[in-house]
């Protein structure tokens, strides 16, 4: 490991049916769809001071300096694939994706990131309906603005050890 950074805010997104969609479309136009998936992220990054961290199929991971800028890259990308779904010229497959924000102690091996946030984020991405944006508790509680953008209670996730409730994006999507 090159070390532990600890307190990160880790965003984790993954693209809505491409998995079923990869088996029957060319790779030519499979490969554009994933590239054109990390640009909007790269653009939402450079909006909102975050870093993306890995790329892992259609999932990418970044990472963010406060609750705020996590969910300013959250709102951000939403803006560029609203963007991008109206766009004449881009043709063909709508964008449609799930995300996670959560907060926790990231590993970074020489081959990326990993470690209980990174698994974490994965198994909250696998226990949330299809297109949902979700921030976990504690990344909601250290929020100094947009807590209005999330239903207020939180909702029980008993599938993610630790991790007790988060609280979902309520505007429309």
């Amino acid at each position: 490991y090159r070390g532990v950074e600890r307190g990160v805010l880790l965003t984790v997104t993954d693209l809505v049916g491409l998995t079923q969609e990869a088996a029957t479309m060319p790779l030519t136009v499979l490969n554009r769809a994933l590239q054109d998936w990390v640009d909007l992220h790269r653009a939402a990054l450079r909006e909102s001071a975050g870093r993306l961290r890995a790329i892992a199929g259609d999932n990418v991971i970044s990472t963010h300096t406060s609750a705020d800028a996590a969910v300013d890259f959250l709102m951000s990308l939403q803006r560029l694939v609203t963007a991008y779904n109206t766009d004449p010229e881009k043709v063909g497959r709508r964008v449609a994706y799930t995300a996670v924000i959560n907060r926790g102690d990231l590993f970074v091996p020489d081959y990326g990131v990993a470690g209980p946030l990174v698994s974490g984020a994965f198994r909250m991405l696998g226990s949330i309906p299809a297109g949902a944006k979700v921030i976990s508790q504690a990344v909601f509680r250290s929020l100094t603005r947009n807590q209005d953008l999330f239903d207020a209670e939180g909702t029980s996730l008993a599938a993610t050890p630790g991790e007790q409730r988060f609280h979902s994006l309520r505007i429309k999507q």
